[in-house]
């Protein structure tokens, strides 16, 4: 996950440096639309300015129904408390990178597992002027998680089952198998 964050801290340096010149590199600009990460830009508001289709495509809203919002408004969800929340937000205006997992939702209201990096873009006066956050999917690796987890536990209980009943033969019989 180390490289999502050296994307995200070379986005915010990226987009500080356009804000300043007022223009945006096209190259840039193709190289984040081709990402298959999703890519978010936000005013120091956090209303959205800019997403990449990798944002669409995860989840379901169209950069028409999104520019103008943030993503409280469209994502959030009631997995994590308001204080999770906030502290995103306070990490962020602090000047530091947030980093960790979020559960949002998509636009038809089913749940995306992500690791998510929230970078401050600074002026050159260090005034949060926008933020990037680079979303990676994670919902499939945490479903496989589980399952592996729940077959742990049926072979643990299989063995102990196992035990319990070797344990339960009569004395006569354990020695025979001996």
């Amino acid at each position: 996950d180390e490289p999502v964050e050296r994307l995200s801290a070379h986005l915010a340096v990226s987009v500080a440096s356009a804000l300043d010149r007022r223009a945006i590199d096209p190259w840039l600009e193709v190289a984040v639309a081709h990402l298959g990460e999703s890519v978010e830009l936000a005013d120091h508001e956090a209303r959205l300015r800019y997403v990449n289709p990798a944002f669409e495509a995860l989840t379901g809203f169209s950069r028409d129904e999104v520019i103008g919002k943030t993503p409280g408004e469209l994502l959030r969800t009631t997995d994590h408390s308001p204080a999770y929340y906030a502290a995103i937000e306070e990490t962020v205006r602090q000047g530091k990178a947030w980093r960790g997992p979020l559960t949002s939702r998509r636009k038809d209201g089913s749940r995306i597992h992500q690791e998510v990096t929230v970078s401050p873009v600074r002026d050159a006066r260090g005034a949060l002027r926008a933020m990037v956050a680079i979303r990676r999917e994670v919902t499939r690796e945490r479903q496989l998680e589980a399952q592996v987890r729940a077959s742990e536990r049926m072979a643990s209980l299989g063995t102990l089952a196992a035990g319990v009943a070797r344990d339960q033969q009569p004395a006569r019989l354990r020695a025979r198998q001996r």
